[in-house]
Protein backbone atom coordinates (compact mmCIF):
# COMPACT_ATOMS: atom_id res chain seq x y z
CA UNK A 1 0.00 0.00 0.00
CA UNK A 2 1.16 3.57 -1.20
CA UNK A 3 0.77 6.62 1.16
CA UNK A 4 1.21 9.88 -0.50
CA UNK A 5 2.26 12.40 1.73
CA UNK A 6 1.40 16.05 0.34
CA UNK A 7 3.74 18.41 1.08
CA UNK A 8 2.28 21.57 0.43
CA UNK A 9 4.68 24.36 -0.61
CA UNK A 10 4.69 27.76 1.00
CA UNK A 11 4.41 30.76 -1.27
CA UNK A 12 6.79 33.51 -1.21
CA UNK A 13 9.18 35.23 -3.71
CA UNK A 14 12.58 34.01 -4.51
CA UNK A 15 15.44 36.04 -4.52
CA UNK A 16 15.62 36.40 -8.14
CA UNK A 17 12.10 37.69 -7.96
CA UNK A 18 12.80 40.29 -4.96
CA UNK A 19 15.59 41.68 -6.77
CA UNK A 20 13.67 42.51 -9.98
CA UNK A 21 11.10 44.23 -8.12
CA UNK A 22 13.25 46.25 -6.17
CA UNK A 23 15.32 47.39 -9.44
CA UNK A 24 12.08 48.48 -11.06
CA UNK A 25 10.76 50.08 -8.00
CA UNK A 26 14.23 52.51 -7.98
CA UNK A 27 13.65 52.96 -11.52
CA UNK A 28 10.53 54.24 -11.22
CA UNK A 29 10.97 56.48 -8.04
CA UNK A 30 13.94 58.00 -9.36
CA UNK A 31 12.63 58.62 -13.09
CA UNK A 32 9.50 60.10 -10.44
CA UNK A 33 11.98 62.26 -8.84
CA UNK A 34 13.35 64.02 -11.17
CA UNK A 35 9.85 64.52 -12.61
CA UNK A 36 8.95 66.03 -9.44
CA UNK A 37 11.42 68.14 -8.65
CA UNK A 38 11.57 70.08 -12.29
CA UNK A 39 7.74 70.38 -11.55
CA UNK A 40 8.14 71.81 -8.45
CA UNK A 41 11.08 74.31 -10.27
CA UNK A 42 8.29 75.19 -12.88
CA UNK A 43 6.06 76.03 -10.17
CA UNK A 44 8.13 78.25 -7.79
CA UNK A 45 9.13 80.51 -11.34
CA UNK A 46 5.54 80.50 -12.15
CA UNK A 47 5.05 81.91 -8.35
CA UNK A 48 7.90 84.42 -8.87
CA UNK A 49 6.21 85.77 -12.18
CA UNK A 50 3.30 86.24 -10.29
CA UNK A 51 5.02 88.14 -7.47
CA UNK A 52 6.69 90.66 -9.85
CA UNK A 53 3.23 91.50 -11.49
CA UNK A 54 1.70 91.62 -7.95
CA UNK A 55 4.62 93.55 -6.77
CA UNK A 56 4.32 95.82 -10.04
CA UNK A 57 0.42 96.54 -9.58
CA UNK A 58 0.83 97.42 -5.51
CA UNK A 59 3.38 99.64 -6.40
CA UNK A 60 1.62 101.69 -8.91
CA UNK A 61 -1.96 101.21 -6.24
CA UNK A 62 0.20 103.16 -3.72
CA UNK A 63 1.30 105.75 -6.09
CA UNK A 64 -2.21 106.30 -7.38
CA UNK A 65 -3.62 106.81 -3.35
CA UNK A 66 -0.33 108.41 -1.93
CA UNK A 67 0.47 111.29 -4.59
CA UNK A 68 4.06 112.33 -5.21
CA UNK A 69 6.12 113.68 -2.59
CA UNK A 70 8.42 116.70 -3.07
CA UNK A 71 10.79 115.26 -5.18
CA UNK A 72 7.93 113.85 -7.71
CA UNK A 73 8.17 110.36 -6.31
CA UNK A 74 4.81 108.22 -5.17
CA UNK A 75 6.48 104.87 -4.56
CA UNK A 76 9.41 102.93 -5.30
CA UNK A 77 9.53 98.89 -6.69
CA UNK A 78 12.74 97.34 -5.56
CA UNK A 79 14.24 94.64 -6.63
CA UNK A 80 17.16 93.52 -4.31
CA UNK A 81 18.61 89.99 -3.21
CA UNK A 82 15.94 88.19 -5.44
CA UNK A 83 13.58 90.26 -2.67
CA UNK A 84 10.63 91.82 -4.56
CA UNK A 85 9.29 95.00 -2.40
CA UNK A 86 7.51 98.14 -2.41
CA UNK A 87 8.83 101.30 -0.64
CA UNK A 88 6.94 104.31 0.16
CA UNK A 89 8.15 107.61 -1.66
CA UNK A 90 10.54 109.39 0.64
CA UNK A 91 12.57 105.80 0.97
CA UNK A 92 16.44 106.24 0.87
CA UNK A 93 18.08 102.86 0.25
CA UNK A 94 18.30 100.49 -2.14
CA UNK A 95 17.36 97.67 -0.37
CA UNK A 96 14.09 95.69 1.42
CA UNK A 97 14.25 96.88 4.92
CA UNK A 98 10.71 97.75 6.28
CA UNK A 99 9.05 97.87 2.78
CA UNK A 100 5.51 98.30 2.81
CA UNK A 101 4.65 94.52 0.51
CA UNK A 102 7.14 92.38 0.16
CA UNK A 103 7.95 88.59 -1.77
CA UNK A 104 10.98 86.44 -1.34
CA UNK A 105 11.38 85.69 -5.07
CA UNK A 106 12.34 81.63 -4.44
CA UNK A 107 14.32 81.68 -8.14
CA UNK A 108 18.16 81.35 -8.53
CA UNK A 109 18.17 84.59 -10.88
CA UNK A 110 16.21 88.09 -10.73
CA UNK A 111 16.78 90.89 -13.16
CA UNK A 112 14.99 94.12 -13.88
CA UNK A 113 16.51 95.60 -16.89
CA UNK A 114 18.91 93.18 -16.58
CA UNK A 115 20.40 94.38 -12.69
CA UNK A 116 20.04 91.97 -9.94
CA UNK A 117 19.22 95.48 -7.82
CA UNK A 118 17.07 97.90 -9.79
CA UNK A 119 13.71 99.93 -8.86
CA UNK A 120 11.45 101.67 -10.76
CA UNK A 121 10.27 104.64 -9.75
CA UNK A 122 6.15 105.54 -9.96
CA UNK A 123 4.88 109.07 -10.13
CA UNK A 124 1.15 110.07 -8.59
CA UNK A 125 -0.23 109.11 -11.89
CA UNK A 126 0.80 105.57 -11.22
CA UNK A 127 3.62 105.62 -14.30
CA UNK A 128 7.40 104.50 -14.46
CA UNK A 129 9.14 107.70 -14.43
CA UNK A 130 12.87 108.75 -13.96
CA UNK A 131 13.93 108.71 -10.42
CA UNK A 132 17.37 108.29 -8.37
CA UNK A 133 17.24 105.99 -5.42
CA UNK A 134 20.28 105.48 -2.89
CA UNK A 135 22.15 107.23 -5.96
CA UNK A 136 21.18 104.76 -8.53
CA UNK A 137 19.48 105.58 -11.56
CA UNK A 138 15.50 103.81 -11.63
CA UNK A 139 14.55 102.65 -14.66
CA UNK A 140 11.37 103.19 -16.84
CA UNK A 141 12.04 99.57 -18.24
CA UNK A 142 9.65 97.09 -16.83
CA UNK A 143 11.45 94.03 -18.87
CA UNK A 144 12.47 91.22 -16.49
CA UNK A 145 13.99 87.95 -16.53
CA UNK A 146 13.93 85.52 -13.50
CA UNK A 147 15.51 81.45 -13.92
CA UNK A 148 15.11 78.65 -12.20
CA UNK A 149 17.40 75.53 -12.69
CA UNK A 150 17.20 75.50 -16.26
CA UNK A 151 13.74 77.10 -16.97
CA UNK A 152 14.14 81.13 -17.63
CA UNK A 153 11.00 83.41 -18.11
CA UNK A 154 11.33 86.86 -19.58
CA UNK A 155 8.57 89.05 -19.59
CA UNK A 156 7.15 92.68 -18.81
CA UNK A 157 5.54 94.02 -15.83
CA UNK A 158 2.31 95.82 -16.60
Amino acid sequence: MRIFIMVKRIGGLSLIELMVTLVVATIIALYGGSLTARWLGKQKLHAAVEMMQQGYARARAEALSNGASSNGVASILVLANKQLCVQPSDYTALDCQEPNWLADLAVDSATIAQANTQCIVFNSSGLPTAGIVAGANCVTSTQYSLSKGSDNVDGYLE
